[in-house]
């Protein structure tokens, strides 16, 4: 799995630790634990972050829209954001937890209108589309921290096979893979 850095057994139990590329500095380090349950049902993607904040922009109704239309500066005047330096900058001795997310559609429906004289109009049609987001369980701060430092990608978690499957073929990175916590750690 791309950015698969190791996987990690210790007295805080096991890790997939996951080694994410950045531009202008070194390489940083994030983490998603195996727990006493769930394993088989819980997913990491590893995301193109573009393309991720190209779902996370066409989220419908959205309470982070503020957020996810922003731009390098105002992320960097999020509440949190010195909360992520701090996380990241511990490295792979406590890398910084994997954000949890989910992907849906949402059908979007489009009125076809028809001009009739002059300044009135009917509906003759309603067009629909299937539009894909993604939404935030946890962990928008170090994603937003990962855009400002221009990682490629990075990996997230989904709690199902179905939003993981749909993330994967639209925002996934390399071959658009994406595996459960418990295949990820097994060998351990």
């Amino acid at each position: 799995m791309e950015g698969l850095h190791s996987i990690r057994n210790d007295s805080l139990g096991i890790k997939a630790i996951f080694e994410i590329e950045l531009e202008e500095q070194s390489n940083v380090f994030m983490s998603v634990s195996r727990t006493n349950y769930m394993n088989d049902e819980r997913y990491v993607v590893i995301v193109d972050s573009e393309k991720f904040l190209e779902l996370w922009r066409s989220e419908p109704n959205s309470i982070h829209s503020e957020e996810s239309m922003g731009n390098i500066q105002s992320w960097k005047n999020d509440r949190k954001y010195q909360d992520a330096v701090k996380g990241f900058s511990e490295g792979l001795e406590n890398p910084v937890p994997v954000a949890n997310i989910v992907c849906q559609e949402h059908l979007k429906k489009t009125c076809i209108y028809e001009k009739k004289y002059f300044i009135f109009k009917k509906i003759t049609g309603i067009e629909k589309t299937i539009i894909n987001y993604v939404a935030f369980t946890n962990g928008i701060t170090r994603t937003l921290w990962l855009l400002v430092q221009g990682a490629k990608y990075f990996p997230v978690e989904c709690s199902n096979e179905e939003d993981a499957n749909r993330l994967a073929k639209a925002a996934g990175y390399g071959g658009n893979e994406f595996m459960t916590v418990e295949n990820l750690t097994k060998n351990t």
